[in-house]
C-alpha cells in the first residue's frame, strides 16, 4: 500500500487443534455501534484505505478488510449516549490500538506512517483528543 493508506500489522496465525479435532474460534467482526453505520464506515475505509462492502444497510454496514488474518469492520445502528473518552459517564466501551513499522530509533506513533494516519484521520472527520489518541466521528477512540 502507498502512504496514504494504513497498513494493519499482523502476523501468521495458524489454526489450534485440540484434542477433538475442533479448531478455535477466530474473530470474524469487529462491531462497532453508532448513530449512522454508513457515515462511520466511510470514515473507517478511508482510514484504512479499503472499499469493498460485504454488506450495506442503514441498519448495518459490513467492510472486508481482504485478509483472512484480520476481522472486517462492521457498523451497526445503536442508539445510546456517544463516548467522550476519558469521561466514565461515557465510557467508550472499545478502543482500537494501531500500530506501524517499528523503528526502535524513535516511538513507532512518530513514524512517518503513523504521522500520515492521524493526519488522514482528521481530514476524514477523526477528532484529535490528546497525544497519540484520537476519536473517531462517533466518538469511539482510536490510539497510535
Amino acid at each position: 500500500m502507498d502512504q496514504h493508506h494504513l497498513t494493519i500489522a499482523r502476523r501468521p496465525v495458524a489454526p489450534r487443534l485440540v484434542a477433538l479435532g475442533t479448531v478455535h474460534p477466530t474473530v470474524a467482526h469487529l462491531v462497532y455501534d453508532c448513530f449512522s453505520p454508513r457515515s462511520l464506515a466511510r470514515f473507517y475505509e478511508g482510514f484504512v484505505g479499503v472499499q469493498e462492502r460485504l454488506e450495506d444497510s442503514p441498519e448495518r454496514v459490513v467492510v472486508d478488510l481482504d485478509d483472512d488474518d484480520l476481522p472486517n469492520l462492521a457498523f451497526q445502528h445503536a442508539q445510546f449516549p456517544a463516548p467522550r473518552w476519558p469521561d466514565p459517564a461515557y465510557p467508550a466501551q472499545l478502543h482500537v490500538d494501531y500500530r506501524f513499522t517499528v523503528d526502535h530509533e524513535i516511538p513507532h506513533f512518530q513514524t512517518p506512517a503513523a504521522k500520515a494516519a492521524m493526519a488522514r484521520a482528521e481530514e476524514l472527520g477523526g477528532i484529535h483528543l490528546q497525544n497519540a489518541v484520537y476519536a473517531d466521528p462517533a466518538g469511539h477512540p482510536l490510539c497510535f
